[in-house]
């Protein structure tokens, strides 16, 4: 022990190494949060594969990628057949284009259909599935990067009377196995690059914030491939406890000898669960079917019709341990940054209680997913039909 204290030559020195060690010992549960906390999704920024850098192709591209801005902002992928006046609007879609680059990637799959594509058949692609044929992993492929302008996109959804999805949304938990002549694995970006890519392809479409299990000797000590197969819901859900996620998504996928594919999505959110299943010969879709289910679901709850107004639109909202003006500061800041909640006025202060109202077009339920959804503001109750009570959780 003596000769390991000095080679640090004091004690103060010692001391601060074993600080460091203590830390770096600590770093997997500080990941663990990280990883699992809900990130901000970058809804206006879409990347798309084009033939060459023509006009031509990067207007055509400018019109697809619009296309899935309008049921990634909206979360309805029918949005352009509910909201007609949208198709109107994409003839001139670079118009609402910020800023755009061309660069050079790996191929890792052909780029994934927007959901109005695979049901609506007005929908030209900007590169066809023929071009890319014959095209390996070692390959290069041209993509376009188009930055849309924020404020054009959403008033065009507002003028049109469509939802809004805010770009904070709950992050989604994704297990997923594949089934393959060695057996069942489950898939991450290591032993499955290409089945990563695509989920992280049609993940972006929806707008959803993926979480990947981390896998550490910990988890597989939890849940196996073969439990993830067999869609052991109660096993699955345990092992989903460590990560701070909205929902949970599962996923089993195969190929059978005539190389058609299979498999099941099962969503479980808010104590529900719902299951699809897919067979067919594109393997994009089976991908999609899964984020479909998902956004869906997410989006029922948090999407927001910003042009239509309710007859009771007032609405209260008490607030308990507000107990200082940092508090105060941090909570009125917060309360400005949830959609939904407009005109915001402080009525009166009673003791550690605040009590603000607002406008508002969405329904409770609504306004209850998208105030909750970080846990910064605490359930306490209803106390009337347009009037809720929250408790602030506010650290310095």
């Amino acid at each position: 022990m003596s000769r390991f204290l000095l080679s640090f030559g004091s004690i103060a020195d010692y001391t601060a190494a074993l600080l460091v060690l203590t830390l770096y010992a600590a770093l997997p549960a500080l990941m663990v949060s990280n990883v699992s906390a809900s990130e901000e999704v970058d809804l206006f920024k879409v990347r798309m594969s084009v033939e060459s850098e023509s006009r031509s192709n990067r207007r055509a591209a400018s019109q697809e990628a619009l296309k899935i801005l309008f049921v990634r902002v909206s979360g309805d992928r029918k949005v352009m057949t509910n909201h007609p006046q949208l198709k109107s609007k994409v003839a001139n879609a670079d118009q609402y284009v910020a800023s755009f680059l061309y660069a050079r990637s790996k191929y890792d799959g052909p780029i994934a259909k927007s959901p109005s594509e695979r049901e609506e058949a007005f929908v030209t692609r900007p590169i066809s599935l023929d071009s890319l044929a014959g095209i390996s992993a070692q390959d290069e492929v041209l993509t376009l990067h188009l930055n849309f302008h924020e404020e054009a996109v959403t008033a065009l959804l507002k003028d049109a009377g469509a939802p809004y999805w805010q770009a904070n949304r709950p992050g989604v938990l994704i297990w997923l196995v594949n089934q393959s002549v060695d057996g069942v694995q489950i898939v991450n970006s290591e032993n499955s690059p290409f089945y990563s890519a695509q989920l992280l392809e049609q993940a972006q479409v929806r707008g959803i914030p993926i979480v990947r299990p981390l896998l550490d000797l910990e988890e597989l000590n939890r849940i196996s491939a073969d439990d993830i197969w067999g869609l052991s819901s109660s096993i699955i859900t345990k092992a989903s406890a460590r990560y701070d996620v909205g929902a949970v998504l599962v996923g089993k996928l195969g190929q059978s000898a005539d190389k058609t594919w299979y498999g099941q999505w099962l969503l479980i959110y808010r104590g529900q669960h719902s299951l699809e299943r897919y067979r067919g010969q594109d393997i994009e879709s089976f991908y999609a079917l899964g984020f479909d289910l998902v956004a869906d679901k997410l989006a029922a709850d948090y999407a927001i019709v910003a042009g239509r107004l309710h007859q009771e639109s007032l609405l209260t909202i008490e607030i308990k341990e507000v107990t200082s003006h940092a508090a105060y500061v941090a909570l009125s800041e917060y309360l400005q940054q949830i959609a939904g909640l407009d005109n915001m006025q402080l009525t009166h202060i009673n003791n550690d209680r605040c009590y603000f109202s607002f406008s508002s077009a969405s329904n409770l339920n609504n306004i209850r997913s998208l105030i909750e959804l970080d846990r910064r503001l605490v359930w306490q109750g209803q106390l009337a039909s347009r009037r809720l009570s929250y408790r602030w959780s506010f650290s310095d």
